[in-house]
């Protein structure tokens, strides 16, 4: 996957809305300093954006199951980039790292299964995890491995 491309994609949709700030602000607070995963997050967090702005403005610019199966297929790629680089640097936490990647796709999948089964507000309830477990992975247990990537 082009990562640029698609995130250059998303914000195409997401400014087909231009009077509306991003649900999620990307900013440093939010940076590891390691080019691709950053550009990873900030992918991730073009799709919240986007799925946000499709909930709101029930847009149908794209169908909401083909965003969150995006999604969910680059959270795969995510995490075994970010796997591969905890198995590199014997990272300490690798164990525990995984165990939140293993939950998370087991979650969405649950929540996206009941969506597609007719439960028109899990899809808020998707929206809504999405957005809390991405904020709270980054900024904690992605921090966590900051050092490790710096000593890389």
């Amino acid at each position: 996957m082009d990562i640029v491309a698609e995130t250059q994609r998303l914000q195409r949709l997401i400014d087909i809305y231009p009077e509306e700030k991003p649900f999620i602000e990307w900013g440093p607070k939010y940076s590891l300093e390691e080019e691709t995963i950053d550009s990873h997050h900030l992918l991730i967090v073009q799709y919240i954006n986007l799925l946000h702005l499709m909930i709101e403005k029930e847009s149908h610019e794209l169908s909401i199951g083909s965003v969150f199966n995006a999604l969910k297929e680059f959270a795969v790629i995510h995490f075994a980039y970010e796997e591969e680089f905890f198995d590199e640097v014997n990272y300490e936490h690798t164990a525990e790292h995984k165990i939140e990647h293993k939950l998370f796709t087991t979650q969405v999948d649950e929540l996206f299964k009941k969506y597609q089964a007719g439960d028109e507000k899990m899809i808020q309830k998707l929206y809504e995890y999405l957005q809390n477990w991405l904020l709270k992975h980054i900024l904690v247990h992605d921090k966590k491995y900051l050092g490790a990537l710096k000593n890389r």
